[in-house]
């Protein structure tokens, strides 16, 4: 997820303290066969143990990010969907002297470079060529990125998995998104040429960052307001029947991520994020419960609500040991909430 200020203050702060040495359970790269006793987020919980042992600090533009993308690709083809790759660079974008600027920039200039990052995309096709787009983004800041963003990568692929053999009523394309942490850049690649017929967007950042279960669904009116239609009504009705604490937060689908370019296009789209925030109209983030206060300015809430925000985040307690020990069950819960939810709308 990209917060304001979450870049620099990892910089300044994050890179300085070390991860807590805590044992970290026994890495299991393969994930059991489906059953009817699996429960939905087992398969991702398993895949998690690998990015947090092999896959860390998956900066945009390094082999780090690269080999995340190796690793997606892989996992599509062990499902048995055929991966199709959309390669961008710096030069696609305006502001690639910025780009440059911080990859020199320590611990950044540490990881190896390489010259393109990646949208990685896999196909179910369904009984409609409308679509409904399943994206989340691969890379991350200087950090494990277990909850920004590897969790929600590892739903996708399980997602992938249990519905790559069924029926859908639309065609679903599952999309992994590169770049997301220096400006959304492989989503706004993505939209330069997006397919037609696209019927709903659902973005997944970050899955857990606290206890509770975000989401967000409508489309913008033509002065920018949130509002609701016949289908996220319909998928507000879907949340209410499965009784999981999922919790609507009104402009939700104006949060910082990779939903937000096809917001700007006018698309139905869908938020899912484990952040406790409030978004006001504007998609100005502040801490639950501080939106409406009078007691300080809106600059004190800008420079200092994203450190507020951020529990895990964007700095070094985004890792597995860490989410384990002060959050038992926490993350799995999310990954069974956010899941359930998710599934229903894809086969519905």
């Amino acid at each position: 997820m990209k917060l304001k200020y979450g870049l620099l203050a990892l910089l300044l702060t994050g890179c300085s303290q070390r991860e807590p040495k805590i044992e970290i359970p026994p890495t299991i790269e393969e994930a059991p066969p489906i059953t009817q006793v699996t429960a939905m987020g087992e398969i991702a919980y398993e895949k998690l143990h690998y990015i947090q042992d092999n896959l860390p600090y998956r900066i945009a533009f390094t082999a780090n990010e690269w080999a995340m993308g190796d690793w997606i690709i892989e996992k599509l083809e062990e499902i048995g969907l055929t991966p199709q790759v959309q390669e961008f660079s710096m030069a696609d974008f305006e502001f690639t002297d910025f780009l440059q600027e911080t990859l020199s920039i320590y611990p950044y200039s540490t990881l190896e470079r390489v010259n393109a990052s990646r949208n990685i995309m896999a196909t179910i096709t369904g009984a409609s060529e409308e679509i409904i787009i399943v994206g989340a983004h691969y890379d991350s800041l200087f950090t494990r990125g277990i909850a920004d963003n590897g969790a929600s990568i590892a739903l996708l692929l399980e997602l992938a998995k249990r519905l790559a053999e069924e029926e859908l009523p639309y065609t679903v394309k599952f999309v992994f998104f590169g770049a997301e942490e220096f400006g959304l850049l492989g989503a706004e690649y993505f939209v330069r040429t997006m397919p037609e017929h696209v019927k709903l967007m659902v973005n997944a950042d970050p899955l857990f960052d606290s206890e509770v279960l975000n989401f967000s669904v409508g489309a913008l009116d033509e002065n920018g307001i949130q509002v609701h239609n016949k289908l996220s009504e319909s998928i507000l009705e879907t949340a209410q029947e499965l009784e999981l604490d999922l919790v609507f937060q009104p402009n939700g689908i104006l949060i910082p991520s990779d939903n937000l370019p096809f917001v700007r296009k006018g698309l139905t789209t869908l938020a899912l994020f484990g952040v406790d925030v409030e978004i006001d109209e504007s998609g100005r983030l502040f801490p639950a419960g501080t939106m409406e206060r009078t007691d300080v300015t809106l600059s004190q809430f800008e420079q200092e609500g994203a450190y507020h925000i951020r529990q895990i985040i964007d700095t070094p307690n985004d890792n597995l040991p860490f989410i384990q020990k002060n959050h038992p069950h926490g993350l799995e819960r999310a990954l069974y909430g956010f899941g359930r939810f998710l599934e229903a709308i894809l086969r519905r």
